[in-house]
């Protein structure tokens, strides 16, 4: 058919196909608006991205089935950062641009435009506490309104929320509930006044205002507790006086709630939570409140770096070096590197925040490409903490801690204050094996043993989920005694128990703080008495606690060995931002790191050396070795039920990199090579030459087919 008088539509269908889809519509349709078009035999949401008008265009196309928007929802920049993300981390652009919305407006849910407050009356203010004794919960709900005034069922999940309270309480006219138009603001009241900056603070947020309105890469390098939160906070102001909005990207959901209460505190409701924790309703409002300009202040984990920002004047990247910000499952994009694509695009400032950067980032910082603000001294009055090897060898070890370890904890507890143990391996003991014949629990799903918890009695695979009840007996041969070994953060916790049975031992692990919210579970040591506080690497983020003044590192060469080549800057990192967590008040602190090898080089510079030269000695090493950042490398993994097909695919492609400066490893079975099921394999290209490893794996993309389903390729840009 002849369709002179219709646009050609490109669109991006969530199919895993590269390519965009032509259709045909009589209307213009403006790039960023979703449409709804058959594909195949199925009805698809999908999103323009460009339009035409061809004249003398003919040929056989579908139309657009329905135009779902009034208006385009995503920008310009938008479309450009879709593009981008499609083609540098290889991806189909449908699946990169559905990452654009939240779920419900991927699947065309419609989700109500009001929602519940919960509010303080008057009642409720002047209510005497005596007549809630015999309801602890009713008090603890109301007291919480008392500080708040105003709360919705999300907020409320802070305080282990109950419905059922809740409703007593307005059963009692001590709490209103009325629904308001999204639209509306939720009125915060600003409760905390900025503090004034030191002359190092000054500096850094002096270099940030000079480049608010211009693209710029700011590396703030701060030690632990020198003010890196305080001082990107006094520039956030500037932006919003701008009326400009800022987007802050934290690494994990847990660290979202003290840092959103933080920004609150300032800034009021121009401040807006993204994350895949808040249920749909909630991300739909969070969105469409950041898309409209309402919101001023996006605070959200990786994902919400895609959020539609229109008026986007500053990117904050908090905790830049961590891993958590690479997605590992495709598309496997870096949020670090698409925020600073991002602040490109808007022509805005980017702060990268750490007290142990990325190599990477460190590297830019060295070569200029970077703007270097450092902090160099914590504004407390204590200073930093000692650090002190804990040889193992020869020593009576009791669940992991030494006997001289027990009795530096002893005696901080004695003197009132608080102590965290971080133990980085959660369950009960990780081990478990037969003596007789050596057989172990493994995991019919993946190629890894299970572990032993024992707050569940199962043994648990911490892959792919898959337990089973506990048991005594080994399986293969008739010994029914199997044997424990090592200690996880649940040994760990029952053991201080029966060492320090006069005070409170406070486990955080990921076993605990999905059941409980980790604010909640975090505002135990803030009331400043004794304790203890057993967890793993949750704890070693970001987390402000005053109290603590010796922090103990069980195993403090569990890097050394590792395969992987960046396993030594990540110890370094750990360690360091482990050991941050002590002396953060008045009072100074220590930090005992416990090894069977104090003699190692790397423990001995981490001990003895700042974490600046300790990058530098790797970025050394790391030259020498032809390693990331002065390589670039991808990695491509194929999955299958079958290693022969994961592997015969992989020479297949490894035989079409003819290029003499890019060189292929493998291929070779992953560290894990089976995980629910299926077995995964990969090789690894690399070159000095960014751009040209790119355009070779783009040549062998456009060459390459895979023939049936028996066979899933994926692609690791910039792998970790």
């Amino acid at each position: 058919m002849k369709d002179s008088e219709y646009n050609v539509v490109e669109v991006a269908v969530p199919v895993p196909v590269r390519s965009s889809f032509s259709y045909l519509s009589k209307n213009q349709i403006l790039p960023g608006t979703r449409v709804k078009v058959s594909f195949g035999s199925r009805t698809l949401i999908g999103v323009v991205i460009s339009s035409s008008t061809k004249p003398n265009f003919q040929k056989d196309l579908k139309s657009i089935d329905s135009v779902l928007d009034d208006k385009e929802l995503l920008n310009k920049k938008d479309i450009e950062l879709i593009s981008w993300l499609s083609n540098y981390y290889k991806t189909p652009i449908g699946e990169v641009a559905k990452l654009f919305f939240p779920p419900s407006m991927r699947k065309e849910i419609e989700i109500p435009d009001e929602q519940e407050i919960f509010e303080l009356t008057q009642k409720g203010e002047f209510y005497s506490e005596d007549l809630l004794k015999k309801s602890p919960k009713q008090l603890e709900m109301l007291s919480y309104f008392r500080k708040e005034k105003t709360a919705t069922r999300q907020g409320l999940k802070s305080i282990s929320y109950d419905s059922r309270i809740l409703r007593e309480l307005i059963k009692k006219e001590l709490i209103s509930k009325k629904k308001i138009k999204y639209k509306e603001e939720i009125q915060y009241e600003t409760t905390e006044n900025f503090l004034e900056l030191n002359s190092e603070q000054k500096a850094a947020y002096e270099s940030f205002k000079e480049s608010l309105g211009s693209f710029k890469v700011h590396l703030l390098f701060g030690v632990t507790g020198s003010g890196k939160t305080e001082t990107y906070m006094h520039i956030v102001r500037d932006v919003l006086e701008n009326h400009k909005q800022v987007a802050v990207l934290v690494p994990e959901i847990g660290l979202t709630g003290s840092l959103e209460k933080s920004l609150k505190s300032r800034f009021g409701n121009k401040v807006v939570t993204m994350h895949s924790s808040l249920s749909n309703k909630d991300r739909q409002r969070s969105w469409k409140s950041i898309q409209s300009s309402n919101a001023k202040i996006i605070l959200g984990t990786r994902s919400s770096i895609f959020t539609s920002t229109p008026d986007l004047g500053l990117i904050i990247v908090d905790e830049e070096h961590d891993s958590s910000y690479k997605q590992n499952e495709m598309p496997c994009y870096s949020a670090r590197d698409t925020a600073i694509y991002k602040a490109k695009l808007h022509d805005c400032p980017i702060v990268l925040a750490s007290a142990t950067p990325s190599l990477e980032s460190f590297n830019n910082a060295k070569l200029k490409k970077y703007v270097l603000n450092k902090l160099e001294e914590r504004v407390s009055e204590a200073s930093k903490p000692k650090l002190e090897l804990i040889d193992l060898r020869g020593k009576e070890i009791i669940s992991g801690l030494a006997t001289n370890t027990i009795a530096e904890i002893k005696k901080e507890l004695t003197n009132g204050n608080q102590v965290m143990i971080f133990q980085n391996r959660r369950g009960y003991s990780p081990v478990v094996v037969c003596e007789s014949c050596g057989w172990s629990p493994n995991c019919p799903n993946c190629d890894v043993r299970m572990v032993y918890h024992k707050q569940t009695n199962k043994y648990s695979c911490h892959h792919c989920g898959y337990a089973e009840n506990y048991f005594q007996e080994c399986k293969v041969c008739p010994n029914n005694e199997l044997s424990f070994y090592g200690a996880g953060t649940e040994k760990l916790e029952e053991s201080l128990r029966t060492i320090f049975p006069d005070f409170p031992i406070l486990r955080i692990d990921s076993d605990i703080s999905y059941k409980k919210d980790l604010n909640s579970l975090l505002a135990q040591p803030l009331k400043g008495e004794p304790m203890i506080l057993v967890g793993t690497q949750i704890l070693a983020k970001g987390h402000h606690l005053p109290d603590i003044t010796l922090v103990v590192i069980l195993d403090g060469d569990f890097s050394l060995y590792s395969l992987d080549f960046r396993a030594t800057e990540r110890m370094n990192q750990l360690i360091t931002q482990v050991s941050g967590r002590s002396g953060r008040g008045n009072k100074s602190g220590k930090v005992l790191i416990q090894t069977f090898v104090p003699e190692h080089p790397s423990l001995e510079k981490v001990v003895d050396s700042s974490y600046e030269t300790l990058a530098e000695n790797l970025l050394q090493d790391r030259n020498q070795n032809k390693l990331p950042p002065f390589y670039h490398s991808i990695n491509l993994i194929t999955e299958s039920t079958s290693y022969i097909s994961c592997k015969e695919e992989l020479n297949k492609i490894r035989s079409m990199f003819v290029n003499p400066h890019v060189d292929v490893i493998g291929p070779q079975p992953c560290i894990i090579e089976k995980r629910k099921n299926i077995f995964r394999w990969q090789i690894s290209a690399k070159s000095k030459n960014r751009t040209l490893l790119h355009n070779s794996l783009n040549r062998v993309l456009e060459n390459h087919k895979i023939i049936g389903n028996k066979v899933r390729l994926s692609i690791d840009v910039d792998p970790l």
